[in-house]
């Protein structure tokens, strides 16, 4: 693998921000130090640093399943009160091998699969001692990038199914609880510092989005509009990486709109608090006008729905429900079986 890509790739995996000043300065010094490295050709030193780099991944991983009520997780932290911290580079106090050889086995990875991981501590000791000799070339430095980065990207995707249920977990919860009381911007804010996320998980919670069902309640709409939110939030979050842009979330707001004209004023009102608190800039007011003035001029739009209810089912039927959303056609199928 290519010292650009395995740079690039390997910070992507570690926390954008560990919310701790430290530990932030910590892994730019060690990036720093890989990127000098190589450029200075000094490649064991890049093992050293690749290594470091490593296991904060892997102390980031364990420290995140702490508080998650996984029981082998409980279990072992019962057995051995070192597993038991609040910050992650605490467990560098358990020596690396015994580590790796003590977590890995929550996902799944066996005993041959940890020998060769464990193997990577090795080669990082052989540059750590003075043994008179330069072991690793250029060659050799990306053979062990790629070894590093498949060892990493294995733990990832074992790990993520935790990581998507904290976070339906933390979503159900704040549907529940704090729709109301707490912005979206808030919210997901709250999330990614809690867990320390990565950009790679960020993509991830971004893929997952599309598969979350949105109970059709009667706060369906605030549900929906959080859901837009957040895709526009992890966007900026993930430095560029997903796409969805200001001008997505605007089409989107300008749709949902559309779709649900007697809930514009909510929308409305939602937007105008997340702009109070969002430091990514969101739809302007003369932005919103725009788009109210053109629902309003739509003769198309039905307005009147709040009357449907009192309506017969032959006029009901009349409906286009080809501009309706999915909240009103289901609310409308529900008084039409009420009325048979």
């Amino acid at each position: 693998m290519d010292f650009e890509t395995f740079r690039q790739e390997i910070e992507d995996y570690l926390p954008i921000d560990f919310y701790n000043e430290e530990n932030n300065t910590y892994k730019a010094y060690l990036l720093d130090a890989l990127t000098e490295n190589w450029e200075n050709e000094k490649y064991q030193f890049c093992i050293l640093a690749t290594n470091m780099l490593f296991m904060s991944y892997l102390y980031k991983g364990f420290w995140f399943l702490i508080d998650k009520n996984i029981e082998e997780v409980d279990k072992k932290i019962s057995v051995n009160q070192k597993y038991k911290v609040c910050e992650l580079y605490d467990l560098s106090d358990i020596p690396e091998k015994t580590f790796i050889e003590e977590y890995l086995p929550l996902y799944k990875i066996g005993k041959e699969k940890r020998k060769l991981i464990k193997m990577l501590i090795d080669a990082r000791d052989s540059c750590a001692h003075a043994n008179g000799e330069i072991v690793f070339d250029q060659e050799d430095l990306k053979s062990k990038f790629q070894e590093y980065y498949k060892a990493i990207k294995d733990v990832f995707n074992r790990h993520k199914h935790y990581f998507y249920t904290a976070f339906q977990d933390a979503l159900n919860h704040y549907w529940r609880s704090e729709l109301y009381s707490k912005t979206t911007y808030e919210f997901l804010d709250g999330f990614c510092s809690k867990e320390k996320v990565s950009i790679k998980e960020l993509l991830e919670l971004y893929s997952v989005l599309a598969t979350i069902t949105i109970p059709t309640d009667e706060d369906y709409v605030q549900k929906q509009l959080s859901v837009f939110l957040i895709k526009y939030y992890l966007s900026n979050r993930a430095d560029g990486k997903i796409g969805y842009e200001i001008d997505n979330l605007k089409e989107e707001i300008s749709k949902f709109c559309a779709a649900n004209p007697l809930e514009i004023d909510r929308i409305v009102s939602r937007l105008n608090d997340e702009s109070a608190v969002s430091v990514y800039p969101l739809i302007t007011q003369d932005e919103l006008d725009s788009i109210i003035k053109i629902t309003e001029s739509d003769p198309s739009t039905i307005r009147e729905l709040s009357l449907a209810d009192e309506m017969p089912p032959s006029l009901v039927d009349s409906i286009d429900l080809s501009k309706m959303s999915v909240k009103d056609i289901s609310d409308r199928n529900a008084y039409l079986k009420a009325t048979l």
